[in-house]
């Protein structure tokens, strides 16, 4: 079951699905798609913890902080891939 636009939904509605997502039909694969993460979507955060979150089209800011927090959880690979991003787009790692 896919339900679009779930950013919209009433709050009957989320207040379900939380419940749904704690002792689901093993049968059913629900899809959650939402146009955007909003600030304020707690109830996301609730199924968060019973199934698997993907995110599409999401853009994110290339920047030193980016950067920096890879270096920190030792993702190297990664931090590599952003340097090298920063350095393609001729701009300096701290975006300015």
């Amino acid at each position: 079951m896919v339900i679009k636009d779930v950013q919209a939904l009433k709050e009957e509605a989320k207040d379900f699905l939380v419940k749904y997502s704690r002792k689901p039909y093993a049968h059913v694969v629900l899809i959650l798609d939402a146009s955007a993460m909003v600030i304020g979507m707690l109830f996301l955060d609730g199924l968060a913890k019973y199934g698997k979150v993907w995110r599409f089209k999401e853009s994110i800011r290339i920047d030193a902080f980016l950067l920096s927090r890879n270096i920190d959880a030792r993702k190297s690979d990664a931090a590599l891939r952003i340097l090298n991003q920063l350095l393609q787009t001729e701009r300096s790692p701290n975006g300015f």
